[in-house]
């Protein structure tokens, strides 16, 4: 992992444009703080992301279990459903509305039947990425607020304008090789917040899988978590205002209650025995920050068996193990 720690900051260091535009992000963000106000309310069965790329404007992303399945367009008179279902698509094919349709508005009954056809939709639903279904659900069940429906407390994703989304690294860190890809880079599948066992508040950088095999063991994941992980521990340290971003400040306030020397790294996948990094803590001496790799494993076969049965319940998809649950306060 030292030598994954190395490489990032390597290439943090030769290539500079991305100190200049994750500063005008974060100066985008603070402008349009308001974009949290959005005026209508998110519907069932649907997920609402935020993207940096429309930091700027009123629009967001629906998705459903991870799969971007429509857009929504507010403006000061009206809001506009687009859906990004299309006529010719692999999936969701009974979609009432599909992209060609044009934007409906939020209210009519075109825009009510796609909300409702999402809803109605139960069991294993094919999408593009079953990797993104389980990221979908893991983000509904860290956002949940009851602590008798969750089941890992104490922990809460990191929100952009109040609503899921997934913060952009300048890295290529899923091959076989770590590359900057300036804009184009990966995107962290989950920040959270977490409280330890010692009532430390730290930053959580997740990575998710759906698979636990040789070719793609919890060691490897590791490896890309650990690149996405130094990324921001150099952000934070250059532009120590992200602290606030990822402590889901609606304004800057000047403070933050994360422990600034300590970041927890964790992949999340189904249970197995592939080559592990799972505790073990790395110090980058020149930023002062000490990064903790741990693990989290859920039941695949009892995943599957909730998902299949979920509908409308407040229980938990996921049976949690691996050394996380060491660190995070039960």
């Amino acid at each position: 992992m030292q030598s994954i720690i190395k490489k990032s900051l390597d290439l943090l260091s030769l290539e500079q444009e991305w100190s200049a535009r994750y500063e005008a992000y974060l100066k985008d963000i603070w402008d349009n703080h308001e974009k949290r106000s959005k005026n209508f309310n998110k519907p069932k069965g649907l997920s609402l992301y935020a993207t940096l790329a429309d930091r700027n404007n009123m629009v967001y992303q629906l998705r459903f279990r991870g799969q971007t399945v429509g857009k929504v367009k507010a403006k000061k008179s009206s809001i506009d459903l687009e859906s990004e279902v299309t006529a010719e698509g692999e999936y969701f094919k009974d979609c009432p509305l599909k992209k060609e349709d044009k934007g409906k508005d939020w209210n009519s009954k075109e825009a009510h039947a796609f909300r409702s056809y999402f809803y109605k939709l139960d069991g294993i639903v094919d999408t593009n990425s079953a990797e993104h279904v389980v990221e979908n659900l893991l983000l509904e069940e860290f956002r949940k607020n009851r602590a008798a429906d969750k089941a890992l407390t104490n922990i809460r994703p990191v929100l952009l304008q109040g609503q899921f989304f997934q913060m952009p690294t300048p890295f290529s860190a899923s091959g076989e090789e770590l590359k900057y890809s300036r804009h184009q880079g990966g995107g962290i599948d989950i920040l959270a917040r977490i409280k330890t066992n010692t009532n430390d508040c730290r930053l959580c950088v997740i990575e998710v899988k759906d698979e636990n095999k040789p070719k793609e063991s919890q060691r490897k994941a590791m490896t890309q978590a650990m690149a996405y992980a130094t990324f921001i521990a150099k952000l934070v340290t250059e532009q120590p205002k992200w602290w606030e971003i990822f402590s889901n400040h609606d304004e800057e306030k000047g403070d933050t209650a994360l422990n600034k020397k300590h970041i927890e790294v964790v992949t999340v996948m189904p249970t197995g025995t592939t080559a592990t990094c799972e505790d073990e803590d790395y110090e980058i001496e020149e930023l002062g920050i000490t990064l903790h790799c741990r693990s989290l494993y859920y039941d695949d076969d009892k995943y599957q068996a909730a998902l299949i049965s979920s509908k409308n319940s407040r229980e938990s998809l996921f049976e949690f193990s691996g050394t996380f649950l060491n660190e995070i306060k039960k």
